[in-house]
């Protein structure tokens, strides 16, 4: 089974990379290979649903960034990315 993430659980810099990349939304959930509907839930924080790991792995990837950079780092977080090992990479998660 799949363990969702609650969107309100936590904040995503997916709008904030995906500009840096110059994606639109569309593009990005195209090379992500997932549905555009999972891009707006990461980007609307008012829409019910929820993210699941494997597609923020696949986001990070598409994003050329650890799946640690997707969150934003609070005071109360302080979330660091870690080295990728050869076998931990995003596209091994499907």
């Amino acid at each position: 089974m799949r363990q969702a993430l609650s969107k309100r659980s936590i904040h995503l810099r997916v709008k904030e990379l995906s500009e840096q990349k110059g994606l639109s939304d569309l593009e990005l959930a195209h090379f992500a290979h997932v549905d555009a509907r999972v891009i707006r839930r990461m980007l609307n924080a008012q829409e019910a649903g929820s993210v699941y790991l494997h597609q923020l792995a696949r986001v990070a990837n598409a994003l050329e960034v650890n799946v640690c950079d997707l969150f934003i780092k609070t005071k109360e977080t302080n979330v660091k990315s870690a080295p990728q090992s050869e076998g931990s990479s995003p596209d091994n998660i499907r």
